[in-house]
Formats: C-alpha cells, sequence, structure tokens
C-alpha cells in the first residue's frame, strides 16, 4: 500500500489528519520519491523500472528489501504483506478502534485471499526470501 499512498488515503477517509491532504499528500510523495531516488541512485533499482511503478510493484519491493540487507543489521525481518503483494495495510498507527489492525485478512495484489497453508508456495513469497538470503 505505500507505493500506492495508501497511508494517505486512510488517514484521510477516518479524518486522522492534522494538516490538509494536500499538505500530507504532498509529504508522502517527496518521501516516497526519495526513497525510489536512494534505491536507484545506490543500484539496487534500475532507473527504467523505476518509470513505470505501477508495471513494476515487485521489483520495487525487492529493491528496497535488497536496500535492507545491505545495512549493517544483524535481525532483519521481512513483511508478509509484501511477499503475497497486499495493498492494504495491516496496520494504521494511531489507531485503535477506527482501523482494523492486524484484522485484515492476508490477500495478494489482486484482492484474492492467501490461505496460509499457500503462503510460502506462492512465487512472490519465493521471490522476496530469495533476496533476503542474499
Amino acid at each position: 500500500g505505500y507505493l500506492n499512498y495508501e497511508q494517505v488515503k486512510i488517514r484521510q477517509r477516518l479524518n486522522l489528519l492534522t494538516t490538509s491532504v494536500e499538505e500530507f499528500k504532498a509529504d508522502a510523495v517527496r518521501e516516497h520519491d526519495g526513497m525510489i531516488a536512494m534505491l536507484v541512485d545506490n543500484g539496487f533499482l534500475d532507473r527504467e523500472l523505476a518509470q513505470d511503478e505501477a508495471a513494476h510493484e515487485q521489483e520495487i519491493v525487492e529493491a528496497q528489501y535488497r536496500a535492507l540487507t545491505s545495512a549493517p543489521s544483524k535481525l532483519l525481518a521481512a513483511a508478509i504483506v509484501d511477499g503475497v503483494g497486499e495493498r492494504r495495510a495491516q496496520n494504521q498507527p494511531g489507531t485503535n478502534n477506527e482501523y482494523p489492525n492486524w484484522r485484515v485478512p492476508l490477500a495478494d495484489g489482486n484482492g484474492d485471499v492467501v490461505p496460509l497453508e499457500e503462503l510460502f508456495d506462492n512465487p512472490r513469497m519465493q521471490s522476496l526470501a530469495d533476496v533476503m538470503n542474499g
């Protein structure tokens, strides 16, 4: 959802914005553009892929994780939602009853439910695991 500004849409829908939606979205776009630029500038993402984010969502997500694995951290984690292409936020910070935090059924990028038994057979999950394993 981050790549599609899901956080902006949710916070607007729940009336959680402390600034105008335009200002909040502009900040989100700046952050997003900075992240894409960092991925390209550091060789984690090909510039051509960054030109068409919608067509290369998985590659961009995996580039984010390649950047993560380059950090000197001893403990790294991948979000299951990224492994299956889920676009809905699993958690919305600052909410309790306003949003179903950690209760959103896991689905793929098409909105189809991903059963736990099939999670690690998912090609996108396997690809992300390969990125995380270096």
